[in-house]
């Protein structure tokens, strides 16, 4: 399992965020520890990306912040 992955969850549980970046941390699978985090509204997975903000009627582009190994996730579970 990836460490950084992990300490991100970490700060994330302590901060009780609403949005997650896991990007670019080498992840195959989601780590267990993700669905500790009930108040996580947003997740990111993908190394860049875009979304529409509905509320706001405006695109919301999102580029990760960790410089980790690309993840490479094949199946939910």
């Amino acid at each position: 399992m990836s460490e950084l992955a992990l300490k991100r969850i970490r700060e994330a549980k302590e901060r009780r965020a609403t949005t997650l970046d896991l990007g670019n941390c080498g992840l195959t699978e989601l780590p267990e520890a993700l669905f500790d985090l009930v108040e996580l509204e947003e997740l990111y997975l993908c190394t860049e990306g875009w979304s529409y903000d509905f509320e706001k009627k405006e695109d919301k582009r999102f580029k990760s912040q960790n410089e980790g190994e690309k993840n490479n996730i094949k199946r939910l579970s």
